[in-house]
């Protein structure tokens, strides 16, 4: 009985964590999309001239950059951008979905490599194996929806890593939806220009 009381403070004392936790990072979004859209055409001018000094290697670096470290600002900025400042529309689209697709990879073993060992010693093995089922079950929805989506990609490929997905599946869920949508963002700079 004692034990059991002990499992239930812990548990309620880890979901009171993750959800401070996740309140938390929420909020960074939050006020970090906000602070995009009170600087919206800094940021424009900023993808322009991103283009004009260093030509499709600083959009490929930039957004290789962008896509592998979780944060809330989505590369498509530097695209649509990119194409504003005068970028051809198929090369832009063709460099950052390529690029996507190298800092996917990147974040895809980072999550393996790093987030995954960091699990296996933090976690309950009843909680990893839950995990893993739910995405491997749901991992190729996961990886679309976070491609296709404002959703953070790094975010989504550090977990498809995390979680064991397997890599062909990743990868080509990743080709089909990211290439894509840069296409669509390029379009949309192309017309605004």
């Amino acid at each position: 009985m004692l034990i059991k009381m002990q499992k239930d403070m812990n548990s309620k004392k880890c979901f009171v964590k993750a959800n401070l936790k996740n309140i938390l990072i929420g909020a960074f979004i939050v006020i970090t999309f906000v602070l995009f859209i009170i600087f919206k055409s800094e940021v424009k001018i900023f993808a322009q001239n991103l283009f004009k000094h260093y030509g499709f290697l600083g959009l490929a670096g930039f957004v290789i950059i962008m896509d592998t470290f979780i944060q809330p600002i989505s590369p498509d900025l530097i695209i649509a951008g990119s194409t504003l400042g005068g970028a051809n529309l198929v090369f832009a689209a063709l460099i950052g979905g390529v690029s996507s697709l190298i800092a996917g990879v990147i974040g895809y073993n980072i999550g393996k490599r790093l987030i995954g060992k960091r699990k296996k010693s933090s976690y309950s093995s009843n909680n990893l194996l839950k995990g893993k089922i739910l995405f491997r079950k749901y991992g190729i929805w996961a990886v679309a929806i976070g491609a296709l989506s404002p959703v953070p990609y790094s975010a989504i490929c550090w977990s498809a890593g995390a979680y064991g997905m397997l890599f062909r599946k990743f990868l080509i869920t990743s080709f089909c939806t990211r290439i894509p949508r840069f296409f669509i963002v390029a379009i949309f700079g192309s017309l605004f220009s």
